[in-house]
């Protein structure tokens, strides 16, 4: 049977509709289609529907009352938060962001306080960041940061950085960069003050100096074994030699304890948010090696905790508070903040930080930190100085970048000046300025000004001296 055929059927047994109905559908038909006529917009009905409007929102319009809601009267709005007399480096924080301490052109910025404008006078020596922020080189890197301090107080003398993703604010205050052979000097100062060695004591490596392999953390020894000094391991970055110090020697609880004791996983007094370097061990000895070598990118640091670091390699084991901050002056002229050098801890003894320090120079001198100071002994400037230094190489997570360190210090060899460095470089496809050369951009300047300045002020003093002894005469 057809569709059709099945729809004839169906036809006989459908009820035909009454007269009323069918008088109905005429009706319907013949019913003529009611045009719809287009809205008029008249101009006093918008007028008049605005005034209701401004009337429900915000009051009455002609009173000049905002269209924001009012505050009702049994809720008044909170006081104002007042800063202390006295403000710490807490309460800076509140102030302070991490943004504003990057590249600066002046020595002073403003913030607001307490409902006024707060003047922050900084630490920063501005010859010299005003010559490194113009040094940088942002060409192929992802990320830059230069932090320079006084050993002896903590004080921040420049601070320049560069982050093309924006994030953090300061890549110089960033603790996400993976500390690599940086480690090592922890490492190092364990083992001498906690085994016993020194810069001449013999260590023992089987294989290559910058692989870390299981096999290569056995205490054994063959006709195969390099013996060297630990001096020449740490100027030569030796991963296998850290890495059985690491879990032969010292072992989890004392990587932890020298760790925290040189500021990981603490939090470190500063103007600005600084979050905590991180380090993590576990009884794995295969893991200690690579913490201790700095073969891993869980172990991170920040650029100004490594400048700290290297800092307490030249001033006895002592590691004293960063602060970029030197007052904090309201509009009435009262000074609210005043920093101090503030001790934050001793990791190591004073023995211990010669040795150290006897390292890092030798790493300058004949290790992986030699090429960026080459031609030293014979530079107007850094002929007249002791530098040393521990470098770090790292891919990042993804190996899209390579994490390049260098963090060091300089101290003259006659007086008494001296300033702790540390830059990182995350490179990209190609290799731009090393963070090395940085470094040594920073001390070339500063002490290049220092000397400029005393010969300057030496001939002062002999023109006046000339001048006086011709009146006696």
């Amino acid at each position: 049977m057809s569709f059709f055929q099945r729809s004839d059927e169906s036809l006989k047994h459908t009820r035909p509709p009454d007269w009323r109905e069918y008088q109905r559908r005429l009706q319907r038909q013949r019913r003529p289609r009611r045009r719809i006529r287009p809205l008029r917009i008249r101009p006093l009905w918008v007028a008049g529907l605005l005034l209701l409007v401004a009337a429900v929102v915000g009051g009455s319009l002609f009173q000049g009352k905002p269209s924001a809601p009012v505050a009702r009267h049994d809720a008044p709005a909170p006081p104002r938060p007042t800063l202390p007399d006295r403000v710490d480096k807490t309460v800076a924080q509140a102030l302070i962001k991490p943004s504003d301490l990057l590249n600066l052109s002046s020595a002073q910025f403003t913030v607001e306080g307490d409902g006024q404008p707060l003047v922050v006078e900084t630490t920063l020596d501005m010859d010299l960041q005003r010559s490194l922020v113009e040094a940088l080189d942002t060409r192929t890197a992802r990320s830059i940061a230069v932090v320079a301090v006084d050993p002896a107080t903590g004080r921040i003398l420049a601070m320049a950085g560069y982050a093309r993703d924006g994030q953090n604010g300061n890549p110089c205050l960033d603790n996400r960069f993976p500390a690599a052979s940086l480690f090592k000097i922890v490492t190092a100062a364990a083992a001498v003050q906690e085994a016993n060695l020194n810069g001449a004591s013999p260590v023992h490596f089987n294989g290559g100096r910058y692989t870390l392999y299981r096999s290569q953390i056995k205490e054994n020894v063959t006709r195969h074994t390099t013996t060297i000094p630990l001096q020449d391991a740490f100027a030569g970055s030796v991963n296998p030699v850290f890495g059985k110090l690491g879990a032969l020697r010292l072992g989890m609880d004392a990587l932890n304890r020298w760790a925290e004791a040189f500021g990981f996983n603490q939090t470190i007094p500063f103007e600005a948010p600084l979050e905590p370097s991180h380090f993590e061990a576990s009884a794995d000895a295969y893991h200690l090696a690579e913490l201790a070598s700095g073969f891993n990118r869980k172990t991170t640091v920040s650029p100004l905790h490594a400048a700290l670091i290297a800092a307490a390699a030249v001033n006895t084991g002592r590691l004293y508070e960063p602060s970029a901050v030197a007052r904090i002056v309201d509009a009435a002229g009262r000074v609210r903040y005043e920093s101090q050098p503030r001790l934050l801890g001793t990791p190591m003894e004073e023995r211990t930080a010669a040795e150290i320090a006897a390292m890092m120079e030798a790493s300058v001198r004949k290790g992986t930190c030699r090429k960026p100071f080459l031609g030293s002994a014979r530079h107007p400037v850094l002929q007249h100085l002791t530098i040393g230094g521990k470098s770090g190489s790292i891919d990042n997570q993804d190996h899209s970048a390579r994490i390049d360190w260098f963090a060091g210090w300089a101290t003259e060899k006659q007086g008494d000046g001296e300033i702790a460095v540390a830059a990182v470089v995350a490179h990209e496809k190609y290799i731009g300025t090393r963070a090395g050369a940085y470094v040594r951009h920073v001390v070339t300047d500063y002490f290049g000004r220092l000397f400029a300045a005393r010969k300057a002020e030496a001939a002062a003093l002999g023109r006046a001296g000339g001048q006086n002894g011709g009146g006696r005469g």
